[in-house]
């Protein structure tokens, strides 16, 4: 009798021990899955506010915590240099970024009125508001994949009327949400 306990004993561990390596490589499989972060509506309005102020900083400002001023007109068409924080191309992608999809970046560069004025990179400052309560936007999922998510926003302007406004957002692997929406659209 105390040889088949042994031998159930022996079975016992044997199987604990082919299901625990088992689920041991489960579990490092998964964890070599990316995890695509969550997008609520609130994470969602967080990165659309961050953005635009980034857009603002880069194409309204110039970069930097610097004013428009005399210092930095280039020329009598109101361009104006960039700060030293934004004195090339690929400081400007870098700065848009965090917070745009790559397409939206070249977008946005390769339209916007950038020149290099005696030696130095200009602009003309994007000079636009909006009229729009985003802080009392109220929104909704409407499209929901992996990778994609597309919320409409229904937005009150200062006279309380609302306007709805979609926003897309793609996921970039390792890197988080970005916004795949031109940001004028979205002031």
């Amino acid at each position: 009798m105390r040889g088949n306990l042994y031998k159930l004993l022996a079975v016992v561990i044997m199987v604990s021990f082919i299901v625990g390596c088992g689920l041991k490589d489960m579990t490092n499989a998964k964890e070599n899955v990316p995890m695509i972060p969550t997008l609520n509506e609130e994470a969602a309005l967080k990165l659309r506010t961050e953005a635009i102020a980034k857009f603002y900083s880069v194409f309204h400002d110039g970069g930097g915590s610097a004013e428009l001023n005399d210092e930095r007109i280039a020329n009598d068409e109101y361009y104006y240099y960039f700060c030293d924080d934004l004195d090339s191309l690929e400081k400007i992608k870098a700065a848009l970024l965090p917070f745009f999809s790559t397409d939206i970046v070249s977008e946005l560069v390769d339209s916007y009125p950038i020149s290099e004025i005696n030696g130095k990179l200009s602009y003309q400052p994007y000079d636009v508001g909006s009229m729009l309560k985003w802080d009392e936007a109220k929104g909704t999922l409407k499209k929901d994949q992996a990778d994609v998510k597309v919320y409409e926003f229904i937005v009150p302007d200062i006279d309380g009327v609302t306007e709805p406004i979609e926003v897309e957002f793609v996921n970039i692997e390792n890197s988080g949400w970005r916004i795949n929406t031109d940001p004028v659209n979205i002031l």
